[in-house]
């Protein structure tokens, strides 16, 4: 068995030599110190392997962090390049609704002008009147007038009859005159 390239008679000798020097009454408390250094050695050198390792392991992190980091950095390039692609696509958009909303707006660029001009607005229909409270119907006078007929012609009915037309519309009807 060899310690540190010493074998067991290299050990003997060094033994009898300290024997002589020291004694053998100091020899034991000699070797007890001689065992506590080693101790404490081997505990020192421990604490700087446990040291070194975990400088290593922040090191690895930091590598890893750093190839994070740019990995970040390309992706805010990209987004940026996104960003702006889809803020010149949104201009040429807006730019596309103006233009389309300026052509609608002028009627004299539209080329239908006679359609759009024939289109007519729509049309109310006049709001139900509220029914009066009961002390103001004795204030009512009935009209004489019998209310009017709605009018039809015939048109919609040859129309009906070839299965092409559309049901008559009836004329609006207008309110009973109110006198007090």
């Amino acid at each position: 068995m060899d310690i540190l390239g010493i074998g067991f008679p290299e050990l003997l000798f060094i033994f009898i030599i300290a024997l002589m020097v020291f004694g053998p009454r100091r020899l034991p408390e000699i070797a007890g110190k001689a065992g506590r250094f080693v101790r404490d050695l081997r505990n020192m050198s421990q604490g700087f392997l446990a040291e070194w390792q975990r400088e290593i392991t922040v090191a690895a992190r930091l590598e890893e962090l750093e190839e994070v980091r740019k990995e970040l950095a390309e992706t805010k390039q990209v987004l940026q390049q996104s960003k702006s692609e889809v803020s010149s696509s949104a201009a040429q958009i807006g730019q596309t609704v103006n233009s389309v909303a300026r052509s609608t707006a002028n009627p004299a660029s539209t080329p239908n002008t006679a359609e759009t001009n024939t289109i007519a607005p729509p049309t109310t229909s006049p709001e139900p009147e509220a029914a009066a409270p009961p002390e103001a119907e004795a204030h009512v006078a009935p009209t004489d007038a019998p209310a009017a007929p709605a009018e039809t012609t015939a048109e919609p009915v040859e129309a009906e009859k070839n299965g092409t037309g559309s049901k008559p519309v009836p004329a609006p009807v207008t309110p009973t005159e109110v006198t007090e």
